[in-house]
């Protein structure tokens, strides 16, 4: 289920959806383009969510599923109606300035109410008229963001509203326009249900709570047990017959249920863990359908509402969002419908076990790109927002393909990925959920040994969000998160990339989270957060140096007095760490830990930091990508605009740049100029091994960069100039060694060799002088 995120709404990136992944609006590859040119490569992704959907009378008295797409941040969403028998688009009307809301309620007299997240960060309510076929807003409450919660009276045609981060549940009167405060609530009040004229029941968090709530004096009573107000949420809440029903989350799922005439607790409802309920339709009222596990997985679950007995019917509940499905007549049988999250409308037959499925072809947005990696084909991979939609860009031949969902039956957004062994490890938000990739093998996504990308799992104790992800020295990957809604303790988590082994040390840095992780010279280090999602731990941003084999704190450091989050890490050629909290950057000596504050950061924000060709850092703001050449505190300016996400940036092996701005794939090579270099060979007097083939030490130097790319050794031409190539090697730390067989220069001998060093982005070509070698016949 989709949270919001309202502490990083300045973040807020579009909305990604596996099944309606649009082809990427790819732009004319182009074989060459000047240093210092941006190239839009498109948006790789365009597409929406639907989070909700109500039953309702169109104007012809047709049963009708109403909702909005969901696409934030976005221009305009989309209202729609859609007949539930033959998919047919009944309405179709954008909302200005909405991005989508979590809940749709309709009232008696057949009016649909939404409450959008919206460009104006305000609690608007929206009204669709189904006789003017008209959506429109009509009330904003005086506090929050958005109607995070939404209902409507039955007996009085009163809209209840709960305000994200607004704290409280408001009234709105369609009749008189007029809007009061009927109780004031935690951070997030969602779960609003209409008991009778006079009360209404608030689930809410954080943490979950239960009130009951008198509409008319606004006293609230406290319903919850105690053994279950460690939840982070209490989500969702309806009435099926005489039964109040909530769902709990985190750290797990769980549905409970009160008495609706007393809301005293009865008991936990077993096998059921999600929502779209429905009543069954049959003698008995209490009787309904939910979504839980079954025998096969997830599926749709009939439950005795007198026993709680439950019978798997086998169906997966792929239309179902939300907490609702529909019961719906069509040709004298009884059908439920719902719209699922990825615009799958569907419909089940209960008596006959049909399900019929029609995909809606509704507006799409493009995507915001939330991660970047460079993967270990070649080719740059990102992670979208929302529902974890993968893609990947092949430099070569500029296809763009798009993967989808790397985790179905999960969403939220990628928010980190490292390339390591040949597979790409992705983070993502919900429950800090890692999926690993091999871009050799087929696309196969799940959960077992052979899928593809394989979804681990939540990975670390009762944490929510992976912000950043290394590769560390120990060779395993290292994820830096914050805890789930309404926890403090965040975590840096190890994952062995051959056997997935998890090993996670909560709490390292006391109450609060982990935002960055870096790599040093047998460390990890670790930057930290005071905030977490509705939690304030307090303190200074710090970075800490923690022993990777047993997670040892080795030293703990506020690099700026003050911060509240370190916001990017990265460990350059020489060893040491860069960093920024909040808008100020730093260094910090590996060895004596010190650390000298560089000031304001130009241009804002540094949001991302990576080690790029040539040994230089290259980062992002959101309006620029940047340079910081090595060795130096200096800061360049390489193309615009930049990217207002967490580490969107990377590099492919032509040492171009790859970033995403909003939903757009930009790409450039940087306009640098090369520093000089030098290059030296050297060999013994013998071949390597007695007639074997003779090793070629060479080194290429440019303090205080590090050279990277391909030496060459040539023969010498007949005019003195390098001739013909025969043998190359990659530099490793500014060296490599070359070997050269008999079979490369035409048979054993002595031999005068030249290297050539090619050059990278930062530094330019040099040539050694020559050097004499013996090669042997060989063996």
């Amino acid at each position: 289920m989709p949270f919001l995120r309202a502490r990083f709404l300045s973040a807020l990136v579009a909305t990604a959806s596996a099944a309606l992944l649009a082809p990427a609006a790819a732009a004319p590859h182009a074989d060459t383009v000047d240093p210092g040119v941006v190239e839009n490569l498109g948006i790789p992704i365009s597409t929406y969510l639907v989070l909700d959907t109500v039953l309702a009378d169109d104007a012809n008295g047709d049963p009708t599923l109403y909702g909005s797409t969901y696409n934030a941040p976005s221009d305009a969403v989309t209202f729609f109606g859609v007949d539930p028998e033959t998919g047919d688009v009944r309405t179709e009307l954008p909302m200005p300035g909405a991005w989508g809301g979590y809940h749709v309620a309709a009232a008696p007299n057949g009016h649909v109410f939404l409450g959008p997240l919206n460009s104006s960060s305000a609690s608007q309510l929206w009204e669709y008229d189904p006789v003017a076929d008209t959506v429109s807003l009509v009330a904003t409450m005086p506090t929050g963001i958005m109607c995070f919660g939404i209902t409507v009276s039955e007996y009085t045609g009163k809209v209840y509203c709960g305000v994200h981060s607004g704290a409280g549940v408001y009234e709105y009167d369609p009749v008189t326009g007029a809007v009061r405060l009927v109780v004031a609530t935690r951070t997030y009040p969602k779960g609003l249900t209409v008991l009778d004229a006079n009360r209404l029941v608030v689930a809410q968090g954080t943490d979950a709570s239960v009130l009951v709530v008198d509409i008319a004096t606004g006293a609230a009573q406290e319903v919850l047990p105690t053994q279950y107000q460690h939840y982070s949420f209490a989500y969702n809440s309806l009435r099926i017959g005489d039964w109040v029903y909530v769902q709990l989350v985190t750290p797990d799922s769980r549905i409970i249920r009160f008495d609706a005439a007393t809301m005293t607790f009865d008991a936990e409802v077993p096998g059921i863990t999600g929502m779209g309920f429905a009543p069954q339709g049959g003698a008995d009222p209490d009787d309904f359908y939910a979504t839980g596990t079954g025998a096969g997985g997830t599926s749709i679950i009939a439950v005795d509402g007198d026993t709680l007995a439950t019978t798997d019917t086998g169906t997966p509940p792929s239309f179902v969002s939300a907490a609702r499905m529909w019961p719906v007549t069509i040709g004298g049988q009884q059908w439920f419908t719902s719209v699922g999250s990825n615009g799958l409308l569907g419909r089940w037959n209960p008596a006959t076990g049909e399900v019929w499925t029609h995909q809606l072809g509704l507006p799409g947005n493009p995507t915001n790109i939330t991660a970047l990696v460079d993967g270990p084909d070649g080719s740059i991979y990102g992670g979208t927002y929302e529902t974890n939609a993968l893609f990947g860009y092949d430099p070569d031949s500029g296809d763009t393909t798009v993967y989808g969902n790397v985790a179905p039956g999960r969403t939220g957004e990628i928010l980190s990925m490292a390339t390591t062994g040949g597979k790409i490890f992705i983070g993502s938000y919900i429950s800090n959920v890692v999926t690993v990739f091999d871009p050799a093998q087929p696309w196969n996504p799940g959960s077992s040994a052979t899928s593809n990308p394989r979804d681990l799992g939540p990975v670390g104790d009762n944490q929510y969000r992976p912000w950043d992800m290394e590769v560390g020295p120990d060779g395993r990957v290292w994820v830096a998160s914050s805890a789930a809604y309404g926890a403090l303790r965040g975590a840096l988590t190890a994952i062995d990339p051959v056997t997935y082994a998890v090993e996670s040390f909560r709490g390292l840095a006391g109450d609060q989270h982990f935002f960055a992780v870096a790599a040093g010279d047998g460390v990890i280090y670790g930057g930290t957060t005071r905030y977490g999602d509705d939690t304030d731990a307090g303190g200074d941003a710090r970075v800490l140096t923690v022993d990777p084999d047993d997670g040892t704190v080795l030293a703990s450091v506020v690099p700026v007095p003050g911060a509240t989050r370190i916001l990017t890490l990265e460990t350059a050629a020489d060893g040491t760490l860069y960093g920024s909290a909040d808008g100020t950057w730093f260094r910090m000596n590996p060895v004596s830990g010190a650390v000298t504050v560089l000031g304001a950061f130009p241009g804002g924000q540094l949001l991302g930091l990576i080690d790029g060709p040539g040994g230089d850092l290259y980062g992002h703001t959101g309006s620029a990508i940047v340079r910081i050449p090595a060795g130096t505190d200096t800061v360049e300016t390489v193309a615009t605009p930049g990217s207002g996400y967490y580490r969107t940036l990377a590099f492919d092996g032509s040492d171009r740049a790859y970033w995403g701005s909003g939903g757009a794939l930009l790409r450039v090579e940087p306009d640098i100029a090369p520093a000089p270099t030098s290059t030296t060979a050297s060999t013994g007097l013998r071949p390597a091994s007695p007639g074997g083939p003779a090793a070629v030490t060479v080194r290429v130097d440019s303090p205080p960069g590090e050279p990277q790319g391909t030496v060459t050794l040539h023969r010498i031409g007949p005019d003195g100039a390098p001739g013909a190539a025969v043998a190359t090697g990659d530099l490793a730390d500014g060296a490599a060694v070359v070997t050269v067989s008999a079979a490369d220069v035409g048979g054993p001998g002595r031999y005068t060799l030249v290297a050539v060093y090619g050059g990278d982005l930062a530094h330019a070509p040099s040539t050694s002088i020559p050097v004499r070698v013996i090669v042997g016949p060989g063996r």
